[in-house]
Parts: C-alpha cells; sequence; structure tokens
C-alpha cells in the first residue's frame, strides 16, 4: 500500500454541533482542583430542544479562584440563583438549570501527544438567562467535526468504546 499522509489532517475534533446560541439544560457536574489549589466545577451542558437536541454544547469550568469569582457570579446568576448576598451551593445544584449558551470553536495542542484538538467553548460573556420555547436550528455542513462520531467518552479515547455516541463526556 502506497499513501501520501502529507496532506492528512491530523486534528482531533470534538464539535459535536455548529458553534452558536443554544438553549441549553446542564446535565452532569464535577468537582476538580484548579492549579492554583481553587474548587473547580466542570459544567457538562447539552442542547435543550431543537434538531440537535440532547448533544454536547460544550463542558466549561467555574473556577472558584479570586480571578474566577466575577464570572462565577455572572453564570449563576443567569441560571436563575439570587447572588445579592451569600450562596451555598454545591455542584449537583447546578442539574437541571437552563441558560441560552454560546458556543465558539477553540483549538489548542494537547501538551502530552501535540495533538491538534478542536472543540466547542463557551465564553467569558456567554450566558443568557434561558428564553422559554427558545430554538435554534442550525445549518449543519459537517465542518469543524461530525455530530457525535468523533466525540471521547468521559475519560478520553480509552471510554470511547463504552460510549459510542460520545455524547456522555467531553473532556474540558
Amino acid at each position: 500500500m502506497r499513501q501520501n499522509f502529507a496532506d492528512i489532517d491530523e486534528t482531533h475534533s470534538l464539535i459535536t454541533i455548529p458553534p452558536g446560541r443554544y438553549p441549553c439544560i446542564v446535565v452532569d457536574t464535577r468537582m476538580h482542583v484548579a492549579r492554583d489549589g481553587s474548587p473547580r466545577w466542570g459544567v457538562h451542558w447539552k442542547v435543550l430542544s431543537g434538531i440537535l437536541a440532547g448533544k454536547t454544547a460544550a463542558w466549561d469550568n467555574l473556577t472558584w479562584s479570586e480571578r474566577g469569582l466575577p464570572r462565577v457570579k455572572q453564570v449563576l446568576h443567569m441560571l436563575g440563583f439570587d447572588v445579592s448576598g451569600v450562596v451555598e451551593l454545591e455542584p449537583q445544584d447546578l442539574l437541571g438549570r437552563k441558560a441560552m449558551v454560546q458556543v465558539e470553536k477553540e483549538v489548542y495542542e494537547d501538551e502530552l501527544t501535540g495533538q491538534r484538538i478542536e472543540r466547542l467553548s463557551v465564553p467569558y460573556n456567554g450566558y443568557a438567562p434561558y428564553e422559554e420555547g427558545a430554538d435554534r436550528v442550525p445549518e449543519w455542513n459537517g465542518e469543524g467535526g461530525s455530530v457525535g462520531d468523533d466525540a471521547l467518552g468521559d475519560e478520553g479515547p480509552e471510554s470511547a468504546e463504552s460510549d459510542p455516541d460520545g455524547e456522555e463526556g467531553m473532556p474540558f
């Protein structure tokens, strides 16, 4: 077999929907620790309605550090929490909360493998209050990834086989 691999794109795409603004729901949260030792919550957003309902929109992080608290406050406010004073929450308190979520394509290089990775991320001001009945049916040409097929499972490549649709978890 003879193959010229010079033009083969080695980018791994985790993009399951086109970039845009979607009505979303929190379906999973995970506790982590940020590099500075602050609590960091991983938040898994899925599209709530429309042709892409049920697809992963993005994983986003809420970092409870001094620097991250303004964004945490903003996101919690968009999720309907009263942030005018003391708030006591656990990650699971976000489950089932809805918001309009803006997702944008992000490309980075994996530090361990050197592989180029594409994923969707939520920008700093990427949240708005949920709009009842909101629906977005985008034109999807498959550019930037395929819907579901290339997404990884919860823990990365090792678990992709246990999640054939690639929708249960995305690295964040």
